[in-house]
Protein backbone atom coordinates (compact mmCIF):
# COMPACT_ATOMS: atom_id res chain seq x y z
CA UNK A 1 0.00 0.00 0.00
CA UNK A 2 2.23 3.11 -1.25
CA UNK A 3 0.87 6.70 -0.30
CA UNK A 4 1.04 8.95 2.29
CA UNK A 5 0.18 7.88 5.65
CA UNK A 6 -0.76 10.20 8.76
CA UNK A 7 0.75 12.29 10.39
CA UNK A 8 0.01 14.83 9.36
CA UNK A 9 -4.04 14.32 8.74
CA UNK A 10 -5.08 14.87 5.25
CA UNK A 11 -8.05 12.69 3.50
CA UNK A 12 -5.63 10.42 1.07
CA UNK A 13 -3.69 9.86 4.52
CA UNK A 14 -6.96 8.93 6.43
CA UNK A 15 -8.55 6.58 3.59
CA UNK A 16 -5.12 4.71 3.19
CA UNK A 17 -4.79 3.97 7.12
CA UNK A 18 -8.35 3.18 6.80
CA UNK A 19 -8.00 1.09 4.36
CA UNK A 20 -5.27 -1.07 5.87
CA UNK A 21 -6.91 -1.14 9.16
CA UNK A 22 -10.09 -2.81 7.57
CA UNK A 23 -11.15 -6.78 7.20
CA UNK A 24 -9.27 -6.65 3.97
CA UNK A 25 -6.01 -7.04 6.34
CA UNK A 26 -7.90 -10.97 7.17
CA UNK A 27 -7.13 -11.94 3.77
CA UNK A 28 -4.50 -10.33 2.47
CA UNK A 29 -0.77 -9.47 3.86
CA UNK A 30 -0.36 -6.18 3.29
CA UNK A 31 2.44 -3.63 3.89
CA UNK A 32 2.73 -0.07 4.27
CA UNK A 33 5.08 2.25 2.23
CA UNK A 34 5.13 5.82 3.27
CA UNK A 35 5.49 8.21 0.41
CA UNK A 36 5.52 11.40 2.64
CA UNK A 37 8.72 13.30 3.34
CA UNK A 38 10.34 13.08 7.05
CA UNK A 39 8.94 16.33 9.45
CA UNK A 40 12.46 18.00 9.37
CA UNK A 41 11.92 17.39 5.44
CA UNK A 42 8.83 18.85 5.29
CA UNK A 43 10.01 21.81 6.52
CA UNK A 44 12.53 22.53 4.34
CA UNK A 45 10.57 22.04 0.80
CA UNK A 46 13.30 23.13 -1.57
CA UNK A 47 15.13 19.80 -0.41
CA UNK A 48 12.72 17.18 -0.16
CA UNK A 49 13.89 16.68 -3.97
CA UNK A 50 17.20 15.91 -2.61
CA UNK A 51 15.52 12.54 -0.31
CA UNK A 52 12.92 11.03 -3.47
CA UNK A 53 16.45 9.32 -4.63
CA UNK A 54 16.59 7.77 -0.30
CA UNK A 55 12.60 7.10 -0.81
CA UNK A 56 13.07 5.29 -4.30
CA UNK A 57 16.03 3.12 -2.63
CA UNK A 58 13.77 2.14 0.59
CA UNK A 59 10.88 1.41 -1.89
CA UNK A 60 12.95 -0.59 -3.99
CA UNK A 61 14.13 -2.81 -0.87
CA UNK A 62 10.75 -3.24 0.37
CA UNK A 63 9.82 -4.48 -2.53
CA UNK A 64 12.77 -7.27 -2.72
CA UNK A 65 11.88 -8.11 0.76
CA UNK A 66 8.34 -8.41 1.03
CA UNK A 67 7.58 -9.61 -2.90
CA UNK A 68 3.92 -8.09 -3.32
CA UNK A 69 1.98 -9.82 -5.63
CA UNK A 70 -0.12 -6.42 -5.58
CA UNK A 71 1.47 -2.94 -5.38
CA UNK A 72 -1.82 -0.52 -4.69
CA UNK A 73 -0.41 3.26 -5.49
CA UNK A 74 -2.25 6.11 -3.87
CA UNK A 75 -1.74 9.17 -6.09
CA UNK A 76 -2.78 13.21 -5.76
CA UNK A 77 -2.19 15.15 -9.30
CA UNK A 78 0.85 17.75 -10.41
CA UNK A 79 4.02 16.56 -8.70
CA UNK A 80 2.20 14.57 -6.46
CA UNK A 81 1.46 12.11 -9.50
CA UNK A 82 4.80 12.90 -11.52
CA UNK A 83 6.41 11.33 -7.90
CA UNK A 84 4.10 8.56 -7.58
CA UNK A 85 5.00 7.25 -11.05
CA UNK A 86 8.30 6.42 -10.20
CA UNK A 87 7.04 3.81 -7.94
CA UNK A 88 4.99 2.59 -10.24
CA UNK A 89 7.65 1.83 -12.73
CA UNK A 90 9.94 0.09 -10.29
CA UNK A 91 6.63 -2.29 -9.25
CA UNK A 92 6.75 -2.87 -13.59
CA UNK A 93 10.13 -3.43 -13.58
CA UNK A 94 9.62 -7.00 -11.28
CA UNK A 95 6.30 -7.64 -13.21
CA UNK A 96 4.70 -7.17 -10.21
CA UNK A 97 0.66 -6.05 -11.03
CA UNK A 98 -0.39 -2.50 -10.56
CA UNK A 99 -3.28 0.12 -9.17
CA UNK A 100 -2.91 3.33 -9.67
CA UNK A 101 -5.89 5.10 -7.19
CA UNK A 102 -6.18 8.50 -8.25
CA UNK A 103 -7.81 10.89 -5.00
CA UNK A 104 -6.82 14.10 -6.86
CA UNK A 105 -9.60 16.57 -7.08
CA UNK A 106 -7.39 18.32 -9.68
CA UNK A 107 -6.32 16.20 -12.34
CA UNK A 108 -7.89 17.32 -15.34
CA UNK A 109 -6.34 20.78 -14.52
CA UNK A 110 -3.15 18.82 -14.13
CA UNK A 111 -3.33 17.10 -17.21
CA UNK A 112 -5.02 20.03 -19.69
CA UNK A 113 -2.37 22.49 -18.37
CA UNK A 114 0.44 20.36 -19.94
CA UNK A 115 1.91 20.09 -23.46
CA UNK A 116 1.02 17.50 -26.06
CA UNK A 117 4.31 15.90 -24.87
CA UNK A 118 3.18 16.27 -21.44
CA UNK A 119 -0.19 14.87 -21.88
CA UNK A 120 1.12 11.76 -24.08
CA UNK A 121 3.90 11.20 -20.76
CA UNK A 122 0.47 10.70 -18.55
CA UNK A 123 -1.18 8.68 -20.99
CA UNK A 124 1.98 6.47 -20.72
CA UNK A 125 2.51 6.55 -17.31
CA UNK A 126 -1.07 5.65 -16.66
CA UNK A 127 -0.84 2.52 -19.15
CA UNK A 128 1.73 1.00 -16.90
CA UNK A 129 -1.08 0.67 -14.18
CA UNK A 130 -3.05 -2.97 -14.79
CA UNK A 131 -5.88 -1.28 -13.09
CA UNK A 132 -7.17 2.22 -12.66
CA UNK A 133 -9.48 3.29 -9.87
CA UNK A 134 -11.04 6.55 -9.72
CA UNK A 135 -13.74 8.18 -7.37
CA UNK A 136 -16.84 8.60 -9.31
CA UNK A 137 -18.50 8.03 -12.54
CA UNK A 138 -17.79 11.78 -13.33
CA UNK A 139 -13.98 11.10 -13.38
CA UNK A 140 -14.53 7.27 -14.78
CA UNK A 141 -15.97 9.61 -17.86
CA UNK A 142 -12.73 11.69 -17.58
CA UNK A 143 -10.44 9.27 -17.37
CA UNK A 144 -11.48 6.83 -20.25
CA UNK A 145 -10.57 9.53 -22.63
CA UNK A 146 -6.95 8.46 -21.80
CA UNK A 147 -7.11 5.15 -19.96
CA UNK A 148 -8.76 1.74 -21.56
CA UNK A 149 -12.17 1.84 -19.79
CA UNK A 150 -12.19 -1.87 -19.46
CA UNK A 151 -9.78 -1.44 -16.94
CA UNK A 152 -10.65 1.45 -15.00
CA UNK A 153 -13.06 0.81 -11.69
CA UNK A 154 -14.81 2.68 -9.16
CA UNK A 155 -14.62 2.71 -5.50
CA UNK A 156 -16.16 6.21 -4.39
CA UNK A 157 -14.44 6.86 -0.87
CA UNK A 158 -16.50 5.74 2.64
CA UNK A 159 -15.57 6.68 6.45
CA UNK A 160 -15.57 4.34 9.36
CA UNK A 161 -19.51 4.78 10.44
CA UNK A 162 -18.56 3.72 14.07
CA UNK A 163 -16.35 6.79 14.37
CA UNK A 164 -18.46 9.44 13.24
CA UNK A 165 -22.17 9.57 15.27
CA UNK A 166 -23.51 12.68 16.05
CA UNK A 167 -24.52 12.94 19.85
CA UNK A 168 -27.36 14.85 21.69
CA UNK A 169 -26.43 18.29 20.87
CA UNK A 170 -28.24 18.36 17.62
CA UNK A 171 -31.54 18.67 19.89
CA UNK A 172 -29.89 21.83 20.33
CA UNK A 173 -29.47 23.39 17.46
CA UNK A 174 -30.17 26.89 16.42
CA UNK A 175 -29.39 27.20 12.65
CA UNK A 176 -26.97 29.54 12.74
CA UNK A 177 -23.66 27.54 13.90
CA UNK A 178 -21.63 26.69 10.18
CA UNK A 179 -18.43 24.89 9.82
CA UNK A 180 -15.84 24.38 7.02
CA UNK A 181 -13.32 21.61 7.29
CA UNK A 182 -10.16 21.31 4.91
CA UNK A 183 -6.92 23.25 3.36
CA UNK A 184 -7.34 26.90 4.50
CA UNK A 185 -6.10 27.91 0.77
CA UNK A 186 -7.96 30.19 -2.12
CA UNK A 187 -8.60 26.77 -4.24
CA UNK A 188 -11.17 26.24 -1.35
CA UNK A 189 -13.61 29.44 -1.41
CA UNK A 190 -12.26 30.79 2.04
CA UNK A 191 -12.31 34.17 0.65
CA UNK A 192 -15.82 33.90 -0.91
CA UNK A 193 -16.97 31.70 2.27
CA UNK A 194 -15.66 34.75 4.79
CA UNK A 195 -17.12 37.31 2.37
CA UNK A 196 -20.68 35.74 2.28
CA UNK A 197 -20.47 34.98 6.06
CA UNK A 198 -20.21 38.81 5.98
CA UNK A 199 -23.56 39.32 4.61
CA UNK A 200 -25.57 36.34 6.20
CA UNK A 201 -24.62 37.44 9.91
CA UNK A 202 -26.23 41.09 8.63
CA UNK A 203 -29.32 39.33 8.77
CA UNK A 204 -28.36 37.07 11.80
CA UNK A 205 -26.70 38.37 14.60
CA UNK A 206 -26.48 34.66 16.43
CA UNK A 207 -24.29 33.43 13.03
CA UNK A 208 -21.14 31.86 13.35
CA UNK A 209 -18.27 30.35 11.51
CA UNK A 210 -15.53 27.81 12.39
CA UNK A 211 -12.99 27.12 9.73
CA UNK A 212 -11.26 23.95 11.04
CA UNK A 213 -8.09 23.86 9.05
CA UNK A 214 -4.65 25.13 8.51
CA UNK A 215 -2.80 26.99 5.38
CA UNK A 216 0.32 29.14 5.02
CA UNK A 217 -1.85 32.39 4.65
CA UNK A 218 -4.06 32.30 7.54
CA UNK A 219 -3.66 35.53 8.10
CA UNK A 220 -4.86 36.95 5.00
CA UNK A 221 -8.15 35.51 6.01
CA UNK A 222 -7.86 36.60 9.39
CA UNK A 223 -7.16 40.17 8.38
CA UNK A 224 -10.20 40.03 5.68
CA UNK A 225 -12.46 38.75 8.30
CA UNK A 226 -11.49 41.95 10.75
CA UNK A 227 -11.71 44.50 7.59
CA UNK A 228 -15.69 42.85 7.28
CA UNK A 229 -16.09 43.06 11.18
CA UNK A 230 -16.17 39.04 11.31
CA UNK A 231 -13.80 38.20 13.57
CA UNK A 232 -16.04 37.70 16.65
CA UNK A 233 -18.20 36.02 14.45
CA UNK A 234 -15.13 33.35 12.45
CA UNK A 235 -13.39 31.31 14.71
CA UNK A 236 -10.14 29.84 13.21
CA UNK A 237 -9.49 26.75 15.03
CA UNK A 238 -6.61 25.24 13.33
CA UNK A 239 -6.01 21.00 12.36
CA UNK A 240 -8.88 19.40 14.69
CA UNK A 241 -8.91 15.54 14.94
CA UNK A 242 -10.61 12.70 16.35
CA UNK A 243 -12.58 13.51 18.78
CA UNK A 244 -11.45 17.01 18.66
CA UNK A 245 -13.25 17.20 15.62
CA UNK A 246 -16.24 15.09 16.29
CA UNK A 247 -16.74 17.67 18.94
CA UNK A 248 -16.67 20.32 16.61
CA UNK A 249 -19.12 18.48 14.18
CA UNK A 250 -21.73 17.89 16.58
CA UNK A 251 -21.54 22.20 17.71
CA UNK A 252 -22.31 22.90 14.34
CA UNK A 253 -25.62 23.08 12.39
CA UNK A 254 -24.51 23.29 8.75
CA UNK A 255 -21.46 22.46 7.03
CA UNK A 256 -20.27 24.49 4.12
CA UNK A 257 -17.73 23.76 1.05
CA UNK A 258 -17.31 25.91 -1.16
CA UNK A 259 -14.05 24.31 -2.94
CA UNK A 260 -12.98 24.77 -6.97
CA UNK A 261 -12.04 21.43 -6.96
CA UNK A 262 -12.67 18.39 -5.57
CA UNK A 263 -12.68 14.45 -5.67
CA UNK A 264 -14.97 12.94 -3.54
CA UNK A 265 -13.72 14.76 0.26
CA UNK A 266 -13.96 12.62 2.70
CA UNK A 267 -14.64 15.77 5.12
CA UNK A 268 -17.92 16.20 2.88
CA UNK A 269 -19.22 12.36 3.66
CA UNK A 270 -17.89 12.92 7.76
CA UNK A 271 -20.11 15.83 7.93
CA UNK A 272 -23.19 13.99 6.65
CA UNK A 273 -22.58 11.14 8.54
CA UNK A 274 -22.71 13.72 11.66
CA UNK A 275 -26.10 14.69 10.76
CA UNK A 276 -25.01 18.05 9.32
CA UNK A 277 -27.07 20.17 6.12
CA UNK A 278 -24.94 20.74 3.10
CA UNK A 279 -23.78 23.63 1.19
CA UNK A 280 -21.65 22.83 -1.23
CA UNK A 281 -20.00 23.08 -5.29
CA UNK A 282 -20.81 21.29 -7.94
CA UNK A 283 -17.14 20.14 -8.54
CA UNK A 284 -15.66 16.47 -8.85
CA UNK A 285 -18.23 13.77 -7.18
CA UNK A 286 -19.83 16.05 -4.95
CA UNK A 287 -23.40 16.08 -7.37
CA UNK A 288 -22.78 12.37 -7.19
CA UNK A 289 -23.14 12.21 -3.21
CA UNK A 290 -25.17 15.26 -2.00
CA UNK A 291 -28.93 15.34 -2.76
CA UNK A 292 -31.53 18.09 -2.68
CA UNK A 293 -33.25 16.95 0.27
CA UNK A 294 -29.53 16.60 1.76
CA UNK A 295 -28.00 20.12 0.97
CA UNK A 296 -27.56 22.82 -1.31
CA UNK A 297 -24.86 22.73 -4.54
CA UNK A 298 -24.02 26.09 -5.84
CA UNK A 299 -21.18 27.24 -8.81
CA UNK A 300 -17.62 27.46 -7.47
CA UNK A 301 -16.03 31.00 -6.68
CA UNK A 302 -19.72 32.76 -6.42
CA UNK A 303 -20.06 35.04 -3.27
CA UNK A 304 -23.81 35.68 -4.30
CA UNK A 305 -24.52 32.59 -4.70
CA UNK A 306 -23.06 31.05 -1.67
CA UNK A 307 -24.61 33.59 0.73
CA UNK A 308 -27.84 32.54 -0.69
CA UNK A 309 -27.43 29.79 0.19
CA UNK A 310 -26.41 30.40 3.58
CA UNK A 311 -29.11 32.48 3.77
CA UNK A 312 -31.85 30.10 3.01
CA UNK A 313 -31.12 27.52 5.81
CA UNK A 314 -30.04 30.31 8.55
CA UNK A 315 -32.34 30.01 11.38
CA UNK A 316 -34.08 26.78 9.64
CA UNK A 317 -33.91 24.05 12.14
CA UNK A 318 -36.65 21.91 11.33
CA UNK A 319 -35.02 22.19 7.56
CA UNK A 320 -31.70 21.68 8.46
CA UNK A 321 -32.68 18.35 11.03
CA UNK A 322 -34.45 16.84 8.33
CA UNK A 323 -31.75 17.32 5.68
CA UNK A 324 -29.14 15.95 8.29
CA UNK A 325 -31.21 12.42 8.20
CA UNK A 326 -31.43 12.58 4.85
CA UNK A 327 -27.14 12.60 4.78
CA UNK A 328 -26.90 10.08 7.51
CA UNK A 329 -28.85 7.68 5.99
CA UNK A 330 -27.20 8.05 2.80
CA UNK A 331 -23.76 7.53 4.50
CA UNK A 332 -25.22 4.25 5.95
CA UNK A 333 -26.74 2.93 2.51
CA UNK A 334 -24.00 4.15 0.67
CA UNK A 335 -20.80 5.11 1.95
CA UNK A 336 -19.60 2.86 4.38
CA UNK A 337 -15.80 1.89 4.69
CA UNK A 338 -16.57 -1.85 4.85
CA UNK A 339 -18.26 -1.00 1.04
CA UNK A 340 -15.29 0.50 -0.12
CA UNK A 341 -12.89 -2.49 1.42
CA UNK A 342 -15.23 -5.26 -0.32
CA UNK A 343 -15.02 -3.19 -3.58
CA UNK A 344 -10.98 -2.76 -3.45
CA UNK A 345 -11.03 -6.95 -2.53
CA UNK A 346 -12.69 -7.56 -5.98
CA UNK A 347 -9.88 -5.54 -7.41
CA UNK A 348 -7.76 -7.93 -6.09
CA UNK A 349 -8.92 -10.72 -6.62
CA UNK A 350 -9.04 -9.96 -10.59
CA UNK A 351 -5.60 -9.38 -10.70
CA UNK A 352 -4.42 -12.07 -8.13
CA UNK A 353 -7.13 -14.72 -7.59
CA UNK A 354 -7.16 -16.03 -4.11
CA UNK A 355 -7.01 -19.92 -4.16
CA UNK A 356 -9.29 -21.56 -1.80
CA UNK A 357 -8.61 -23.37 1.15
CA UNK A 358 -9.37 -27.30 1.06
CA UNK A 359 -12.19 -26.83 3.19
CA UNK A 360 -13.69 -24.25 0.65
CA UNK A 361 -13.14 -26.92 -2.16
CA UNK A 362 -15.11 -29.98 0.05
Amino acid sequence: MVGPHPPPPGGMANYIQNLESSNLKERYEIRAFDTDYPRLIRKLRPFSIAWLPIMYLQYRSVLLDFKPDIVHIHTPSFYGFIKHTRFMSGAKNTKMRVIMHVHAGKFRQFYEGLCEYGKGWVRRELKKADRLVVLSNNWRDFFKTIYPEDSIRIVRNGIQLSSFRPSGNIANRTGCRFIYVGKVVPPKGIIELIKASAIVAKEHPDFHLRIVGSGRQIHRYLNLSKSLGMEIRIDFVGEKTGQALIDLYNESDIFVLPSYAEGMPLVLLEAMAMKLAVIATNVGAIPEVLTPGGGIIIPPGDTDALAQAMLSMAGKVDVINSMGDENRKIIEREYSFDRVAKEVGEIYEELVPQKPVPSQIN
